[in-house]
């Protein structure tokens, strides 16, 4: 969405108007007659898609980041562009050029409050990711690679589903096996079994490792569209958002998930993982233990 509004943005620069049809009566008469050249209606028609690019930024935001702390503020962000694009087309039916003008410029501080806040963000969250790598990569003792990709893993774990799933009475508790190859390259082959107690659906998934840094393992997987990154912190292991397509009912479901999992006593791992559908509604935590054996 932001490269789209950054080309129809430079898009309305490249082509001018003749006349506003906003503000001069016999221009709105020519453009409705199409008597304008083709630059004036290039410049109002990429101004319109321009408007919708710039609306949809905050909800396509608040999907992508539901399950973090920017997603909620992203989506009143949202709604609070959707008033402010009300008001500018009432405006625009109101007599008086004044109205009109007053909300384009209002219009405008609205949009260039948005992008700034949306850098801001991203500069703090680069800060904040470049120090975390920087202070992990003479720290990942507790759970390096090696371990982390030791041959074999067994456990078993429980999924706590939000109120409005249990009525569905969907399986609870299961079990988790974890083997994993070492065909060379430096590039490892995860096989994962996950079986529910109840007589559930068998989640039976390869994942393909492989190191992008001395504390970051890259997992992809033919159910994982994008993979996923594994980052080795002291003490355990963070995994950054990804999505999986998790079948049920006949059909796969795309789920947001992330979560971590932290180093405990005998080679254990115990940790959770959120996930939630579509990336914006909740469904639950799978809270799991893992022994390597």
């Amino acid at each position: 969405m932001f490269a789209l509004c950054a080309l129809l943005w430079a898009a309305g620069g490249v082509f001018a108007t003749e006349c506003a049809p906003t503000l001069d009566d016999a221009c709105e008469r020519a453009f409705a007659n199409g008597d304008l050249s083709f630059a004036s209606y290039a410049h109002v028609w990429s101004g319109l898609a321009l408007e919708l690019a710039l609306l949809a930024g905050p909800f396509a935001l608040a999907w992508s980041t539901w399950s973090g702390p920017v997603g909620r503020p992203a989506l009143v962000a949202g709604l609070a562009g959707l008033a402010i694009t009300g008001v500018m087309y009432l405006s625009r039916t109101s007599d008086g050029d004044d109205a009109v003008g007053l909300a384009q410029r209002l219009g405008l501080v609205s949009v260039h409050m948005w992008v700034a806040l949306v850098a801001i963000g991203l500069l703090v969250w680069a800060g904040w990711r470049s120090a975390r790598a920087a202070g992990s990569d003479d720290a990942t003792g507790d759970l390096e690679p090696f371990r982390f990709l030791a041959p074999s893993w067994t456990g078993e774990g429980e999924v706590r589903y939000r109120t409005w799933l249990r009525c569905l009475r969907l399986p609870r508790r299961f079990s988790w096996d974890r083997r994993v190859e070492y065909p060379g390259d430096a590039v490892w082959l995860v096989h994962d079994v996950m079986r529910y107690e109840d007589g559930g659906p068998v989640f039976d998934r390869t994942m393909v490792a492989r190191p992008l840094a001395p504390n970051v393992m890259h997992l992809t997987a033919d159910d994982m569209p994008g993979g996923g990154d594994a980052v080795l912190t002291p003490g355990g292991m963070d995994l950054r958002p990804y999505w999986v397509l998790t079948p049920y009912f006949g059909m796969p479901w795309p789920l947001r998930c992330a979560g971590e999992l932290r180093l405990g006593e005998g080679d254990t791992l115990a940790g959770r993982i959120d996930m939630s559908l579509l990336g914006f509604l909740p469904l639950g935590r799978m809270s799991l233990r893992l022994r390597r054996t």
